[in-house]
């Protein structure tokens, strides 16, 4: 893998986000790419339909964005080696620790075993965490929630390793690049 950005990929980026524009998608986009100290941004389409120009600094109203940006700040920490994927959450939340799940999806919420194994951070990145339901009550191995119950957790795991295990963490990746002095 090159450590540049160049042309050619940037032209499969621009290509590949162009198909996402139009009247029938979405009117406008910016797409970020980062290489070491290369940072490139393609600005496509416009505002609305008919509306002005979508520039590099334009703002966008955005919704349920919180799976990506925890996702990202999670594997950033895991880039640096401040939390392990397959390791058990329960040091850090322990209220998730010794956790019970349902034995059958229609059963009482009272039939419950204990969990063959505990939660870890990528049960929470792929919603494979089954707070619920024993694994072998369900026809897929691993119980999936469509929700934000995996991704607020693991915000909260990722405020804990940030907060706790090394504070420069805090401000240098998951605060000073989300403000801006501008707002929509």
């Amino acid at each position: 893998m090159s450590d540049q950005l160049t042309d050619e990929g940037l032209g499969r980026l621009r290509a590949v986000a162009r198909r996402h524009v139009g009247d029938d998608r979405v009117p406008g986009l910016v797409a970020l790419v980062a290489c070491g100290d290369q940072v490139h941004a393609e600005a496509l389409g416009t505002l609305s339909i008919g509306g002005a120009p979508v520039a590099r600094d334009s703002l966008f109203r955005i919704a349920s964005t919180t799976k990506p940006i925890t996702a990202a700040a999670t594997l950033a920490l895991a880039g640096e080696g401040l939390l392990d994927l397959d390791a058990p959450i329960d040091a850090v939340l322990p209220e998730l620790a010794d956790r019970r799940v349902l034995t059958r999806m229609d059963g009482p919420l009272d039939d419950t075993v204990p969990a063959r194994r505990a939660i870890t951070t990528r049960d929470l990145l792929t919603f494979t965490f089954g707070f619920g339901i024993s694994p072998g009550a369900a026809a897929c191995r691993c119980w999936r929630s469509p929700g934000n119950g995996g991704c607020t957790t693991q915000g909260r795991r990722c405020s804990a390793c940030c907060w706790h295990a090394r504070p420069a963490s805090r401000s240098a990746m998951c605060c000073e690049p989300a403000f801006s002095n501008r707002s929509a």
